[in-house]
């Protein structure tokens, strides 16, 4: 099989975004496989497995959404593409703070076609930041771990 852009997944990822500036749960329930799916978020801590786990998490979510000091504005989508029964998109926004400044994101979903419906398996949002921060003292980084020895 060949991979082949997919405009139907770009439309996919642009319907995302609109379901989450509108507070659409439903919709985000609708299009997350049953089958073992994982999400990733921005936060090292942020991994959840499995439907149910990403549907508590999800609800939970958008309850507190609004009160976040955040938006996602400036949202596109850089890449859908598909191979058979497997897609997956790329997409960047910013998440945008009262003052202006911002955060540019990145995210990436690899979707599985089933029952007529691309549906999510795999979903991972990240931060995009400059490596001039990837360096010691930077505050992107995590403090040293102490190793104890035996």
């Amino acid at each position: 099989m060949d991979i082949e852009r997919s405009p139907e997944l770009e439309k996919l990822a642009e319907e995302a975004h609109a379901a989450w500036e509108r507070g659409d749960s439903q919709w985000f329930a609708d299009h997350l496989s049953p089958h073992d799916p994982i999400m990733f978020g921005s936060a090292p801590e942020e991994e959840t497995r499995g439907a149910e786990a990403i549907g508590e998490s999800a609800a939970a979510v958008f309850a507190e959404r609004d009160a976040w000091p955040v938006r996602s504005v400036h949202r596109r989508v850089l890449d859908a593409r598909r191979c058979g029964d497997i897609g997956w998109t790329l997409v960047e926004s910013r998440w945008e703070f009262e003052d202006g400044s911002y955060l540019p994101v990145r995210g990436v979903t690899i979707t599985h076609y089933e029952d007529g419906i691309w549906k999510a398996v795999v979903n991972l949002t990240a931060p995009a930041f400059s490596n001039d921060l990837i360096r010691p003292g930077s505050p992107i980084l995590q403090p040293a771990e102490t190793l104890v020895s035996a």
